[in-house]
């Protein structure tokens, strides 16, 4: 139930395993043990939060009620709902793309302009960018108007290959204007999807870019309107 880079995958493992079973037991009642049970997980992936969870097929009602009660599980046992968007954590800005997915995130990004939900709203009507989602832990939806660019948001280099297919696919929805305003939208303040979007953007020239720092996890908190993410080769 969830995607992460290689150095997590050990550690997330046991932690999708565990949450399983602190979940199951919330659901049945026992809620001692899932709070006991809770704590292991959390401690070694502290990034965890209920909406973090999601089904792969999110086309399949089926798939997507199971992980709705899953989620229920989790709150029960006391998952935290999402991450904090405004949270400091004392993380010094840089221009560097990281290659592991979760982590605390700096609160600014060199080059780029951070952008907060309750001013995104209306940024989007007033200045209709182009919004690039990067797909994570999606369940189909996203900011209306926005464009799925699947992973995106990965870490690597400004001269690697994944930087020089974003230069095409941007021109191709720019039209070539590096003016134009672009919101790169990721999952949450501890991830870094977003980030490295907003950082790969600047790096390709854009002279308006901003990174959405809460991403779509706060997007949703707020109950803001989304529309089916409309999801692009590139």
């Amino acid at each position: 139930m969830r995607r992460v880079d290689g150095t997590l995958r050990v550690n997330v493992q046991l932690v999708s395993t565990e949450t399983g079973t602190h979940s199951a037991y919330a659901r049945i009642g026992r809620l001692p043990e899932a709070k006991r049970a809770i704590a292991e997980p959390d401690r070694l992936f502290p990034y965890d939060t209920v909406r973090a969870h999601w089904p792969d097929d999110p086309s399949s009602p089926v798939y997507a009620e199971q992980i709705r009660h899953f989620q229920e599980g989790l709150r029960l046992a006391g998952e935290r709902d999402h991450a904090d968007e405004g949270a400091d954590f004392g993380v010094p800005a840089d221009r560097t793309l990281h290659n592991a997915f979760a982590g605390l995130t700096s609160t600014s990004a060199l080059g780029v302009t951070t952008i907060r939900t309750a001013e995104l709203a209306s940024f989007l009507a007033k200045a209709r960018p182009i919004v690039i989602d990067v797909v994570s832990y999606s369940w189909g939806r996203s900011i209306p108007g926005a464009v799925g660019l699947r992973s995106a948001g990965l870490g690597g280099n400004f001269s690697d290959l994944g930087q020089d297919r974003l230069r095409k696919k941007m021109h191709e929805l720019t039209a070539g204007d590096l003016n134009k305003p672009a919101v790169a939208v990721g999952w949450n303040s501890e991830r870094f999807d977003g980030y490295n979007l907003a950082l790969r953007l600047a790096a390709l020239g854009y002279t308006k870019v901003y990174r959405y720092r809460g991403g779509r996890e706060a997007w949703e908190v707020a109950g803001l309107p989304e529309t089916e993410l409309t999801i692009q080769d590139w």
